[in-house]
């Protein structure tokens, strides 16, 4: 039998066409035919397909056919047999009893060592894959019936195995699927009551290969060869009620799945081995439930169980799920995509139970969950990003319509996080996220919603948690860690309005210690805050390479304690910084160029009292709503205004310090050296002050102010000489002696021992005319005729501060001119 390209059988051709039929006789009683025995041996067909890209041919041969009592006459059976080999190997036996009238059939059908391979060019023409191996054996009772209208064709213990099947790509050789063994039992059938069940469907230690291609293709749907959609075909679903299908068991073990992606720049990888399910009852019956039971081993470490029970009509689900162990690298070449991270360790556990019905619809789930041995290290730098021992969320209870998530309890143990400056001034965790590229707003965005889902927390917990900083924008790099941190965060929500607890406590070194205790609301639509931040003598020397870069001193000593509390209610805030600097001390300069001109060293010194004691308190208020009250550049401004203050107002400075109004400064009259009675009491508290600051220095130089001291000096000179001629007269008259400061001159006597001061002076006294200048009415004597003139004083610059001016400072003369300019002075 050749089936040959145009469609056609071979033997078609050798009839000729039909003469015509004969009219049409009177009908009779049909004839009635008996055949005692027919019996065929040895028979052969060769059949040939030709329609095929690849011809197929096989052979039939022996050919076995024993018929006994084959009659026409009504409700009489005779048995028959049938049976075949095939040039593969594979035989078929077909055997039990024939009616014809009416045509009725009941018997046993096997097939025996059904190779797939040689069917080849007929599964091409469905699938790529090339099936190099596969044995098929199957078996069945069938009864069918025509005495009624309805075809009744029936089927029971029917068999079907599959052994040593496998199938490999055509082009790389790949095992794509292998099944050692497969069998599907005690299958039953009803084509009349359109039914259909199947006791058990069975497979052990396959393999499967899946595969995603670079394109977004898998290697199991591609490798299918799309079929022709004929037109003439009825899509419509036949008469009558559906097909009520059930299978008692379907029981899959050890099977390996090797599962690539090749998507990713880096081509992803799951292992799975040891997969096996077992699913009982599963039925197109409404509200059927379904037993499941699901096991595998992923990557060779981790271990994923399900257990529970399931519906397929309508979809649902109710599963116990757990998951030991599961290697978290194996995300790696996903994670990349999103940020520059890669997982370095951990382990992923998981103990719940999960829920679904698209009837109502819900989903949810309640278990605990916990992510061990887990570091994390970033791909820009290659730094140890995050770790931690172990975290542990305990309690969960979420749904998800509407979205409702609570915990009971977070945990995190011996955490360890960095917090790295790069050279470029970049913080480490922002290196690693992408670029955000934002879209064009949109003309009309769609309405949001700001309601935030309901979210509730029982407690956050941390213990033995540090975080490790290092700047490296500067030179030494600056590096701290916080050690031994732990505490908790109880019942936050974002329903609730109840203020979470806090309690943080840790330390900084060896002996320094921390803590955050209070109340806090995070919810940014209820934003609540009352906690107390203190640090206990934290060592400052590890922020020395920002002193040596900024101030130009390197930070040989310091300790420092905050006391910080801060309330936010209702978007107000109130503050106080209570800042508690000990023994804060600078080395010699080191010339870096972008140090501060402003005197760092001098404030410091302004600052710190006699014990080495620096305290500032710092309060902030305001509405926080108000871009202007942010409490960090408020602090900084603080400290910058105070050094500005000691580079400009030193003494003011001093007195705030000290309760006074006023600066800790001395004027003195021009040209006097005499303290004002008024100023006794700022002496008295400079005294105090320079007493409580034993790093000051106090250097008191004298100085001029030739605009204000010159005449009123002048003119005390002059008195003092007039008082000494009236002096001596007392003495020439035999008078008792007296003291210069004693002398009142009468105006008449100060007239009179004027032209006599000036003879003794310059000679014989003319006086000078008002139309000319003093250098042209009297002649200046020779220099070395006159000898200096020292004057002694203490006086400032008048209106200036006391610090560094003043003190003791001789000025000479070479000469004395009343109308002249005073010669800068010269510093002896």
């Amino acid at each position: 039998v050749t089936y040959l390209k145009d469609g056609t059988f071979n033997f078609a051709n050798l009839i000729d066409n039909p003469s015509p039929p004969p009219s049409p006789q009177k009908p009779g009683p049909p004839p009635q035919v008996i055949v005692y025995h027919l019996r065929i041996t040895n028979g052969a067909v060769a059949f040939a397909d030709l329609t095929r890209k690849t011809p197929f041919n096989i052979r039939y041969q022996p050919i076995n056919v024993d018929l006994t009592d084959f009659t026409t006459l009504r409700d009489q059976a005779g048995p028959y047999q049938i049976a075949a080999t095939g040039d593969s190997g594979e035989s078929f036996v077909w055997a039990g009893n024939i009616t014809v009238n009416p045509l009725g059939s009941a018997g046993t059908f096997q097939l025996k060592g059904l190779k797939l391979g040689k069917y080849k060019p007929y599964s091409r023409e469905y699938v790529m894959f090339d099936t190099v191996d596969g044995v098929v054996n199957a078996g069945a009772d069938y009864r069918y019936d025509s005495s009624t209208n309805a075809l009744d064709l029936a089927v029971s213990n029917a068999y079907v195995t599959l052994s040593r099947f496998q199938l490999k790509t055509p082009d790389t050789g790949e095992d794509v699927v292998t099944i050692p063994s497969l069998s599907i039992n005690q299958v039953q059938a009803s084509l009349l009551k359109r039914t259909a069940e199947v006791g058990r469907i069975q497979s052990s230690g396959g393999s499967l290969l899946v595969r995603r291609n670079q394109d977004g293709t898998l290697n199991l749907l591609a490798n299918l060869v799309p079929q022709p959609k004929d037109s003439s075909t009825n899509s419509a679903a036949p008469a009558g009620p559906p097909w009520a299908a059930k299978i008692d068991e379907i029981a899959f073990d050890n099977y390996a799945i090797k599962i690539e992606d090749k998507v990713p720049p880096k081509p992803a990888l799951f292992k799975i081995d040891g997969f096996g399910f077992d699913l009982k009852n599963v039925s197109n019956a409404s509200n059927a439930p379904v037993t499941v039971a699901l096991s595998l081993r992923l990557q060779d470490t981790g271990s994923i169980g399900v257990n529970g029970a399931a519906t397929l009509l309508p979809p649902s689900a109710d599963l116990q799920i757990g998951v030991t162990n599961l290697d978290l690298r194996m995300i790696q070449p996903y994670l990349e995509q999103q940020v520059k991270m890669a997982v370095a360790r951990g382990s992923l556990n998981v103990n719940g139970h999960a829920r679904y019905s698209s009837a109502t619809p819900t989903a949810g789930f309640d278990g605990d969950l916990s992510l061990t041995n887990f570091a994390v290290t970033d791909q820009v730098q290659f730094d140890d990003l995050a770790s931690w021992d172990a975290l542990e969320i305990t309690g969960i209870r979420m749904d998800l319509e509407p979205v409702k998530v609570h915990v009971d309890k977070i945990k995190f143990s011996g955490a360890k996080n960095s917090a790295i400056i790069l050279p470029d001034h970049r913080l480490n965790i922002l290196t690693i996220l992408p670029d955000r590229k934002f879209a064009p707003a949109e003309t009309n965005p769609p309405p949001q919603t700001n309601a935030l889902p309901e979210l509730t927390l029982g407690e956050f917990a941390f213990e033995n948690t540090s975080l490790h900083f290092a700047d490296r924008s500067i030179e030494p790099n600056c590096v701290f860690d916080v050690q031994e941190a732990g505490g908790s965060i109880k019942n936050i929500s974002s329903r609730v309005q109840t203020p979470s607890e806090v309690e943080v406590k840790g330390r900084v070194d060896q002996f320094s210690t921390f803590s955050v205790t209070g109340r806090l609301n995070p919810m940014p639509d209820n934003l609540f805050v009352d906690v107390k931040v203190a640090f206990t003598n934290t060592g400052l020397t590890a922020l020395s390479p920002y002193t040596e870069k900024y101030v130009g001193r390197p930070l040989e000593k310091g300790k420092l304690s905050l006391a910080l509390y801060y309330k936010i209610d209702q978007k107000a805030l109130n503050a106080t910084n209570d800042i508690f600097i000990d023994q804060l001390t600078l080395g010699p300069k080191n010339g870096s160029t972008n140090a501060t001109h402003l005197p760092v060293k001098l404030a410091i010194a302004l600052l710190k009292d006699r014990k080495g004691r620096i305290k500032l308190d710092v309060p902030v208020h305001g509405q926080l709503d108000d871009p202007n009250v942010n409490p960090w550049p408020v602090i900084r401004g603080v400290v910058e205004n105070l050094i500005l203050k000691a580079a400009t107002s030193p003494f003011s400075l001093l007195g705030a310090m000290f309760g006074s109004s006023k600066e800790l400064g001395i004027n003195f009259d021009p040209g006097q050296s005499a303290i004002l009675p008024a100023q006794t009491n700022i002496l008295d508290g400079l005294a105090k002050a320079l007493y409580d600051r034993p790093e000051l220095t106090l250097e008191i130089n004298g100085s001029v102010d030739p605009a204000t001291d010159r005449d009123v000096m002048a003119r005390a000179k002059f008195e003092r000489q007039i008082k000494t001629l009236f002096i001596q007269e007392l003495a020439d008259a035999g008078k008792p002696a007296m003291s210069l400061d004693g002398v009142k001159l009468a105006p008449a006597d100060f007239a009179r021992l004027v032209p006599r001061a000036y003879s003794n002076a310059f000679g014989a006294y003319q006086p000078v005319s008002t139309n000319q200048t003093p250098e042209a009415a009297v002649p200046l004597p020779p220099k070395t005729a006159v000898p200096p003139v020292a004057v002694v004083y203490n006086s400032p610059h008048s209106g200036m501060p006391f610090f560094g001016h003043g003190g003791t400072r001789m000025v000479e003369w070479s000469h004395w001119r009343p109308a002249a300019p005073v010669p800068p002075p010269v510093s002896v």
